[in-house]
């Protein structure tokens, strides 16, 4: 199995930096700040990764099992994050645009405390624990999935790049759930959640990379001032 992840690795290094030299062509790192931060995440977490597995450095153990679990809860907040954006997005000029994101939010604090109260005391250096939370997080991300859609579609946003951005993160967020959900109900090293995490990662990047070279970013329509007066002629 190591070639055929040192090869994905390879493909997601490169589809990850397409898509950042993408932003920044395009001038994208201010309207996407949070998938900006996140792509540039992605790709160092990638490289330590293919760097364990082409052997350029050895982590057993414990240090293993804490660098993992570190890069996993990092993507998982980023990317949840980056959700939240896109949701803030296409609520843009809507009204309960607050109401909704806080909605969100319990949502995400959610699937986070269901851990706590039900596998125990927290253990990030290895076990079930860790798989738990980041199974449930990956929920409670997939979750916003139907936020953004409902968002979307509610607002009518006539918003290609906008739309192909939220489809590719559906794809993750739900990916990363059904993996994790695999993965503890497997007893081996490798399973086949592991594979569904990272090939609906591929799909996401190639979904983000086609979103942001073939599509233009919809500038929001700016609202009239409210005190505005009525011109007369002279």
């Amino acid at each position: 199995m190591s070639p055929i992840w040192q090869f994905t690795g390879l493909v997601s290094a490169a589809l990850l930096l397409l898509s950042i030299r993408q932003l920044q062509r395009r001038s994208y790192f201010g309207p996407y700040p949070v998938l900006s931060l996140l792509l540039v995440a992605q790709l160092l977490i990638t490289a330590a990764q293919w760097g364990q597995l082409m052997s350029i450095y050895s982590l057993t153990g414990q240090a293993y099992s804490r660098l993992y679990w570190t890069t996993e809860f990092t993507t998982e907040v980023l990317l949840t994050m980056v959700m939240i954006s896109f949701i803030y997005r296409a609520l843009e000029g809507a009204e309960g645009r607050w109401k909704t994101l806080l909605l969100v939010a319990l949502v995400v604090a959610a699937s986070g405390a269901v851990t706590f109260l039900t596998a125990g005391p927290p253990m990030l250096g290895g076990g079930r624990w860790p798989s738990l939370l980041a199974r449930n997080i990956s929920f409670g991300a997939a979750l916003l999935n139907v936020f953004l859609w409902q968002s979307l579609l509610k607002n009518r946003r006539n918003d290609i790049q906008l739309l192909l951005l939220s489809l590719g993160a559906g794809f993750w967020t739900t990916g990363r759930a059904i993996g994790q959900s695999v993965r503890l109900l497997s007893k081996a090293s490798v399973s086949a959640g592991d594979a569904i995490v990272v090939l609906t990662e591929l799909l996401t990047l190639v979904v983000w990379l086609w979103a942001l070279s073939r599509f233009k970013l919809v500038q929001p329509v700016a609202a009239p001032p409210v005190n505005a007066q009525p011109t007369t002629p002279a």
